[in-house]
C-alpha cells in the first residue's frame, strides 16, 4: 500500500501534467524525477516558507547604535563602516554584450550591437561567406554611441558584490527604494554600513529573491560613460551561410560568430522561442540565474529538433533590472553561445524599457516612441510583427493602454499589408510578438491595467486580419489558448473559434478560426503558479489584485463565473515548478531548476510549435524532454 506521502507526491506530479501528456512522459528521466520529489519536499517543507525563512531576519546595533550585521534569509553577513569595494570600476575594452537582430528584410541585411568601454573609433563588423575568411571580409562602419550613466555594481577582490546600507527617516525604515540608482554612491555621507554577499548560500530562498532589497541597495560605481556600436550589414545573398566578428583586428577581436539569411521566397524554417530570461544580478555568486539561462541556451543548441533553426525569438525581460548594466553584461554573455550560432529577433519587456534601445540595434518604425520598439520582419513565407507594450510610459495619464494609439495605427497598417502580401501569395503566415500577454494562466493578464485598456482594441485586430499565432512572455508560466476570436461583449473579449483536439502528445488545430497565443514559461528562474487552475476563486481576491483592477477602470465586480469562462479560452495552464513561496502570493523565489522553450517548424501549410523542458538542479547533469506539440493545419 502506497504512504500518504508517496499518494501525495503522485498527485503533484500528476498536477504539472500538459494536456494530453502522460505522467510518464513528464517523469521518464531520472533527473527529472528526482528534481520533482526534491521540488515537492521544498515546496511542502514548513521550514522553506517565507515566514520561517525571514523569523530571525533583521539589523544587529551595537551600544552606539551602530548598524554592525544583517541577517537576510536566516544568514547573518557582517556590516563595515568602511566600503571594502575594490576602488577600479567595471572595465572591459573586449567586444561584449553582443547580439545580432533581423532586420526588415533578412535576407539581404542583419543588425548588429556591441559594446566596450571605451570608444576603438577604428572598430568594424567583418563579414564573410562560409568558405572563405576573414581576411576576405566586407567591413561595415558602425555608428558610435556614448552610454551615459552606466551601472555596474561594486565588487570585491573575489568578485563578491557589495551592497550599501541608508536610511528612510520618514518611513523609519532602511531605504530599498531603486528609483534613484545611484543615490549610495553619490551621497556616502548618509551610508550607514555596508557588507558583501559572500555569507549568503543557494539555499537562502530570501536571498535568491532579491532578499538585500529587503533591507539595502545595490551599490554602483560612480557613473560613467560607455561605448555602445551598432552596425547593419547590407547586401547580403538570400539563404547564404555567412561568419563575422566584430571589433578591431589589430585591437581587441570578439570571437567568430555565424548567421544564415532568409530565403528570397517562400521556404520551409525553423525557429526557437523563448522568453523571460529576466536575470537579476544579487544571486550571481550563490545560485546564478544567468546560468540556468546559459544551461537552457546549450539545451536548444544541442537539441536535435533544433539544428536547423536559424533564428531565436525571445519576447521580453532580458534583465530584471533595465537600468543594471551588470545584469545586461551577465545575461546577455548567457545567451552568447545562441547569438554566435544564428540571430534573434528581441521584443521589449517591462523590465527592459528605454534601456533595451541601448543595448539592441533593431528597427523602430513608430515615429518618437521611445518605451521600446516596434518593427518588422519577413523571414520567408511568415510575416513577423513586433509589438511594444510598454509605451504606457509615454503618457502623462495615471491609467494608460500597453500600445498607444500611434503604435495601434502603424500596427493595423502592417498588418493590413501583411494580409494583401499573403492574397498575393507572398506570404504564408502571419505572427505577432509582444511582451505582455491578454491571456495567461496567471496574474499580469487580468491584474495589469495598460493590458485590460488595450484588450478589446487589440484582439480586434488580431482578429479582423488573422492573425495566425501570437508570441508572448511576462507572465512566467506554460500557456497556450484554443483559437481565439474577438468577442467584446464576452469576459477576456475573446471566445473559442476554433478548440484544439488533443490526441496523446500533439495538440492539433485544423484550419483553426482564429489566433493561438503561446508562453513558453521562462528561460530564467523566476516562474509564477498557474493561479486560477491551482488557487481557489477566494485565494485570488486575497491575494491579486484583479478585482481592484476591474473595479477601478471599469467599475466591474470580478466573479467566480468570470474564472470559469477564462480559463475556457485556456487550451494549456501549467504551472510544472513548485515553490513553497506559492502559498502567499504567484511567484517562486527565483529558485526554479525547470525552464522552457519552443522550436518551431513552419511550412506552407503548416505550423508546428514543440515545448521543451529543462530539468535539473546540477547545471552539469541536465534533461531535456519534449512536453507535448502543437500542430496548427491550414
Amino acid at each position: 500500500m502506497k504512504s500518504l506521502k508517496k499518494l501525495a507526491l503522485a498527485s503533484v506530479l500528476g498536477s504539472v501534467v500538459l494536456a494530453g501528456v502522460s505522467t510518464s512522459a513528464l517523469a521518464q528521466g531520472e533527473v527529472t524525477e528526482e528534481t520533482l520529489n526534491a521540488n515537492y519536499e521544498r515546496a511542502n517543507n514548513p521550514a522553506y516558507s517565507e515566514e520561517a525563512i525571514t523569523e530571525n531576519d533583521g539589523f544587529e546595533f551595537d551600544e552606539d547604535h551602530n548598524i554592525i550585521a544583517v541577517t537576510i534569509g536566516g544568514e547573518t553577513a557582517e556590516v563595515t563602516q568602511e566600503n571594502p569595494a575594490v576602488e577600479d570600476a567595471w572595465f572591459n575594452n573586449t567586444p561584449n554584450r553582443i547580439t545580432t537582430n533581423l532586420t526588415a528584410d533578412p535576407s539581404t541585411s542583419m543588425h548588429f550591437q556591441w559594446h566596450t568601454t571605451e570608444a576603438d573609433e577604428d572598430a568594424v563588423l567583418y563579414v564573410w561567406e562560409d568558405g572563405s575568411s576573414i581576411e576576405e571580409a566586407v567591413e561595415f562602419t558602425p555608428e558610435i554611441l556614448e552610454i551615459e550613466d552606466a551601472f555596474h555594481i561594486q565588487t570585491i577582490d573575489s568578485g563578491n558584490f557589495v551592497y550599501a546600507i541608508m536610511w528612510d527617516e520618514e518611513e523609519d525604515e532602511a531605504m530599498t527604494d531603486d528609483d534613484e540608482p545611484f543615490i549610495a554612491v553619490d551621497n556616502p555621507d548618509d551610508v550607514l554600513g555596508y557588507y558583501t554577499d559572500e555569507v549568503f548560500t543557494e539555499d537562502n530562498l530570501l536571498w535568491l529573491d532579491k532578499g538585500y532589497d529587503n533591507y539595502s541597495l545595490a551599490l554602483p560605481y560612480p557613473a560613467f560613460t560607455e561605448t555602445a556600436y551598432k552596425a547593419t550589414a547590407e547586401d547580403l545573398t538570400p539563404n547564404t551561410v555567412y561568419h563575422y566578428a566584430v571589433g578591431n583586428v589589430d585591437g581587441e577581436l570578439s570571437e567568430e560568430a555565424t548567421f544564415t539569411t532568409a530565403a528570397e521566397d517562400s521556404e520551409d524554417f525553423t525557429f526557437i522561442h523563448y522568453t523571460d530570461t529576466q536575470n537579476a544580478f544579487s544571486s550571481e555568486h550563490q545560485r546564478s540565474e544567468a546560468e540556468y539561462s546559459r544551461s537552457t541556451v546549450q539545451s536548444m543548441l544541442d537539441n536535435e529538433d533544433a539544428q536547423e533553426a536559424k533564428f531565436a525569438l525571445l519576447s521580453g525581460d532580458i534583465v530584471n533590472d533595465d537600468w543594471n548594466d551588470t545584469e545586461w553584461d551577465l545575461t546577455l554573455d548567457a545567451l552568447l553561445p545562441l547569438n554566435n550560432a544564428m540571430p534573434h529577433l528581441f521584443v521589449t519587456g517591462n523590465h527592459d524599457n528605454e534601456n533595451f534601445i541601448d543595448h539592441i540595434n533593431t528597427d523602430n518604425d513608430v515615429e518618437g516612441m521611445t518605451s521600446g520598439v516596434a518593427y518588422t520582419s519577413r523571414y520567408n513565407g511568415a510575416q513577423f510583427i513586433v509589438l511594444n507594450t510598454e509605451q504606457d510610459n509615454e503618457s502623462d495619464e495615471e491609467f494608460a493602454p500597453a500600445i498607444l494609439e500611434n503604435q495601434l495605427e502603424w500596427f493595423e497598417a502592417q498588418l493590413q499589408a501583411a494580409q494583401e502580401a499573403r492574397e498575393n501569395g507572398e506570404i504564408d503566415w502571419v505572427f505577432v510578438t509582444y511582451h505582455r500577454p491578454l491571456f495567461s494562466s496567471s496574474y499580469h493578464s487580468l491584474e495589469d491595467e495598460n493590458v485590460q485598456l488595450v484588450r478589446d482594441d487589440l484582439m480586434a485586430l488580431l482578429d479582423e486580419y488573422d492573425v495566425d499565432m501570437v508570441f508572448n512572455g511576462h507572465d512566467h508560466n506554460l500557456t497556450v489558448t484554443n483559437a481565439l476570436v474577438h468577442n467584446p461583449d464576452a469576459f477576456g473579449n475573446a471566445e473559442v473559434g476554433t478548440q484544439g483536439e488533443t490526441d496523446g502528445e500533439t495538440t492539433t488545430f485544423a484550419s483553426p478560426e482564429g489566433t493561438v497565443f503561446f508562453i513558453p514559461n521562462t528561460a530564467g528562474t523566476k516562474t509564477y503558479d498557474a493561479i486560477y487552475k491551482n488557487q481557489d476563486f477566494e485565494w485570488i481576491l486575497e491575494e491579486e489584485d484583479i478585482n481592484e483592477t476591474y473595479e477601478e477602470l471599469f467599475d466591474y465586480e470580478f466573479t467566480e463565473d468570470d474564472v470559469t469562462s477564462y480559463r475556457e479560452l485556456l487550451s494549456t495552464e501549467e504551472q510544472p515548478f513548485r515553490s513553497s513561496f506559492y502559498s502567499d502570493g504567484h511567484s517562486n523565489a527565483r529558485e526554479s531548476n525547470m525552464q522552457h522553450y519552443g522550436v518551431i517548424d513552419v511550412t506552407a501549410d503548416a505550423v508546428t510549435y514543440k515545448l521543451y523542458q529543462v530539468v535539473g538542479e546540477d547545471l552539469e547533469n541536465r534533461e531535456t524532454t519534449l512536453l507535448h506539440t502543437y500542430e496548427i493545419n491550414k
